[in-house]
Order: C-alpha cells, then sequence, then structure tokens
C-alpha cells in the first residue's frame, strides 16, 4: 500500500513517448498532469449569457498539443499562447499527434459526450 510521499513521487513517473509523424522526423509527447487535464478539459467549454455551457471545438487540438507536446525529458515546448500557431500544421501531423495523445492520456469519445452533456 502506498502512503501519502509515495503517492505524490507519482507525479515523477510522467511518460512521454517518442512519435514518428512521418518524412523521417518524430517528436515527444508527454502525460498530462491531472491539472492539465482539467485546464485542457475547461478550455473546450464556453458559457453563454445565461451561464449554461457548450462545447467548443475551436483549436480542441491544437489545445491539447501544447499542452502535451514535450522534449524527451517531458518538459513542455509550447505555452498556452502557441495554440493558434500550432493549429496551423498541417494536418496531418495534427492528426498523428492527436490521436496518440488521446491515446497516452486515456481522452475517449465518452470522455468528449460527457463534457457536453456537463
Amino acid at each position: 500500500m502506498l502512503n501519502r510521499e509515495d503517492i505524490l513521487k507519482l507525479a515523477d513517473e510522467i511518460k512521454v513517448e517518442k512519435v514518428d509523424i512521418g518524412n523521417n522526423k518524430s517528436m515527444y509527447l508527454k502525460e498530462m498532469t491531472g491539472t492539465e487535464r482539467d485546464n485542457y478539459e475547461q478550455s473546450l467549454m464556453k458559457f453563454n449569457n445565461n451561464n449554461k455551457v457548450t462545447m467548443t471545438m475551436e483549436n480542441a487540438r491544437a489545445k491539447l498539443l501544447v499542452i502535451v507536446i514535450s522534449d524527451e525529458e517531458g518538459k513542455r515546448l509550447f505555452k498556452d499562447a502557441d495554440v493558434a500557431a500550432v493549429g496551423k500544421l498541417p494536418a496531418r501531423i495534427i492528426d498523428i499527434s492527436f490521436n496518440k495523445a488521446q491515446r497516452m492520456n486515456g481522452i475517449t469519445k465518452d470522455d468528449i459526450e460527457e463534457l457536453v452533456k456537463n
């Protein structure tokens, strides 16, 4: 059974994986922390004038990639302000990277549907 310190040390075990994006090029993607996941999910929510929450998919892939693209040690390469620039990458690269990031971080269609419902 893990104690408090052991559990908190798990934060040091964020996985980083190399992803082939074609043309003999690759990049690293990292797992998100719980806080990063919450911030990502919140970035997909939009509040209207009646305080009703709707889902916005605007730059959803780029928002995730900005969080998970990293160096080989798991340090983020982009800042949140880089979403628009990352969104301009070729769709092929975004799709390859986004699909891998979803798998690494356990983001499923059910998760997205749950966000839309709530």
